[in-house]
């Protein structure tokens, strides 16, 4: 799996802003957190288009989940598959807004939102005629996985034997798009894990 590489960086321009949707997360501490599809902000920096919303990383706390297989190896990365089941109105609503950002950067592949969503040029016509694949993963009926990634260097933090198996919660962030062949999607880092 690779980042998007910048064949295409001397044509990036941002496109004047169309939307004022807002996705909304309702946490189980009554306080929300916004996904502001009106400002989408994509920079191309350190090889790879990096996602920023109202100028900064948006960032998650998730609700309760678990972490059934610990750390796995994945290529040269260290990921985390959380499992949530939406039996709890915290892990629906969590569920809800990843699927949501999804179907945001899913659009920009057809080129039919990257005016609205202020996606550079360059990229719009590297996703064109790509095929994109979701952050969630069913595992069966109510169950889902969410594939993030360790940042570099705190996978070090936590033993894969310490992690397997347990409940917790963990602050992730969303960070940038990868593409691979005719697929793309989005990156997730964990920021933080505590056991609960």
């Amino acid at each position: 799996m690779n980042e998007l590489n910048n064949s295409n960086n001397s044509n990036n321009s941002n496109n004047s802003n169309k939307s004022n949707k807002s996705n909304k997360l309702n946490k189980s501490n009554d306080s929300d957190i916004y996904f502001d599809s009106s400002k989408i902000r994509i920079k191309y920096l350190q090889k790879a288009y990096r996602i920023f919303n109202n100028s900064e990383k948006f960032k998650i706390t998730t609700p309760k989940c678990s972490l059934p297989f610990g750390l796995e190896k994945y290529y040269d990365k260290i990921i985390a598959n959380l499992e949530f089941n939406i039996d709890n109105n915290d892990s629906y609503n969590y569920v809800n807004i990843i699927r949501n950002i999804d179907t945001i950067f899913k659009s920009i592949g057809s080129n039919s939102d990257a005016k609205m969503y202020n996606i550079p040029y360059g990229l719009t016509n590297e996703l064109d005629k790509t095929l994109f694949v979701g952050s969630l993963k069913e595992r069966f009926s109510k169950c889902f996985h969410h594939r993030c990634h360790m940042k570099k260097g705190t996978e070090l933090t936590y033993l894969s034997e310490e992690l397997k198996g347990k409940e917790l919660i963990a602050t992730i962030e969303l960070d940038h798009i990868w593409k691979h062949g005719n697929e793309y999607g989005l990156v997730w880092y964990i920021d933080d894990i505590k056991i609960v």
